[in-house]
Protein backbone atom coordinates (compact mmCIF):
# COMPACT_ATOMS: atom_id res chain seq x y z
CA UNK A 1 0.00 0.00 0.00
CA UNK A 2 2.84 2.37 0.80
CA UNK A 3 4.49 1.57 -2.52
CA UNK A 4 1.26 2.39 -4.36
CA UNK A 5 1.05 5.72 -2.54
CA UNK A 6 4.64 6.58 -3.45
CA UNK A 7 4.01 5.56 -7.07
CA UNK A 8 0.94 7.82 -7.24
CA UNK A 9 2.80 10.78 -5.75
CA UNK A 10 5.75 10.29 -8.11
CA UNK A 11 3.42 10.10 -11.11
CA UNK A 12 1.39 13.20 -10.34
CA UNK A 13 3.96 15.51 -8.77
CA UNK A 14 5.66 16.68 -12.00
CA UNK A 15 2.30 17.67 -13.49
CA UNK A 16 2.02 21.04 -11.72
CA UNK A 17 5.50 22.18 -12.73
CA UNK A 18 4.87 21.03 -16.29
CA UNK A 19 1.65 23.00 -16.46
CA UNK A 20 3.38 26.08 -15.04
CA UNK A 21 6.02 25.76 -17.76
CA UNK A 22 3.31 25.45 -20.43
CA UNK A 23 1.58 28.60 -19.17
CA UNK A 24 4.89 30.50 -19.33
CA UNK A 25 5.52 29.31 -22.88
CA UNK A 26 1.99 30.01 -24.17
CA UNK A 27 -0.34 31.84 -21.80
CA UNK A 28 -3.97 30.85 -21.93
CA UNK A 29 -6.25 27.98 -21.21
CA UNK A 30 -6.01 26.31 -24.61
CA UNK A 31 -2.53 24.93 -23.99
CA UNK A 32 -3.67 23.37 -20.70
CA UNK A 33 -6.71 21.87 -22.38
CA UNK A 34 -4.57 20.37 -25.15
CA UNK A 35 -2.15 19.01 -22.55
CA UNK A 36 -4.98 17.33 -20.63
CA UNK A 37 -6.52 15.98 -23.84
CA UNK A 38 -3.17 14.54 -24.90
CA UNK A 39 -2.78 12.83 -21.54
CA UNK A 40 -6.25 11.30 -21.75
CA UNK A 41 -5.66 10.11 -25.32
CA UNK A 42 -2.39 8.53 -24.21
CA UNK A 43 -4.05 6.80 -21.25
CA UNK A 44 -6.88 5.50 -23.43
CA UNK A 45 -4.48 4.35 -26.15
CA UNK A 46 -2.29 2.53 -23.66
CA UNK A 47 -5.29 0.83 -22.11
CA UNK A 48 -6.58 -0.22 -25.52
CA UNK A 49 -3.16 -1.55 -26.56
CA UNK A 50 -2.76 -3.54 -23.37
CA UNK A 51 -6.27 -4.97 -23.64
CA UNK A 52 -5.69 -5.93 -27.26
CA UNK A 53 -2.31 -7.48 -26.45
CA UNK A 54 -3.76 -9.44 -23.54
CA UNK A 55 -6.70 -10.69 -25.63
CA UNK A 56 -4.75 -11.64 -28.75
CA UNK A 57 -1.46 -12.89 -27.34
CA UNK A 58 -1.71 -13.22 -23.58
CA UNK A 59 -0.35 -11.55 -20.51
CA UNK A 60 3.19 -12.81 -21.11
CA UNK A 61 3.52 -10.34 -24.02
CA UNK A 62 2.63 -7.22 -22.01
CA UNK A 63 6.23 -6.24 -21.11
CA UNK A 64 7.26 -6.60 -24.76
CA UNK A 65 4.37 -4.43 -25.96
CA UNK A 66 5.30 -1.83 -23.35
CA UNK A 67 8.92 -1.93 -24.44
CA UNK A 68 7.85 -1.44 -28.07
CA UNK A 69 5.79 1.64 -27.14
CA UNK A 70 8.67 3.11 -25.13
CA UNK A 71 11.02 2.44 -28.05
CA UNK A 72 8.67 4.19 -30.48
CA UNK A 73 8.41 7.16 -28.11
CA UNK A 74 12.20 7.37 -27.91
CA UNK A 75 12.51 7.17 -31.68
CA UNK A 76 9.88 9.87 -32.09
CA UNK A 77 11.74 12.10 -29.64
CA UNK A 78 15.03 11.52 -31.43
CA UNK A 79 13.51 12.34 -34.82
CA UNK A 80 11.86 15.49 -33.44
CA UNK A 81 15.17 16.68 -31.96
CA UNK A 82 17.28 15.90 -35.03
CA UNK A 83 18.98 18.89 -36.66
CA UNK A 84 17.01 20.21 -39.60
CA UNK A 85 18.73 20.39 -43.00
CA UNK A 86 18.50 23.83 -44.58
Amino acid sequence: MVLMLLWAIAGVSPMASGQAWLIQMAPGNLVLALNAAGMYVGIAGGSALSGLTHTLVGSWAMPFASLAVVGLAGLSYRIARAPQAR
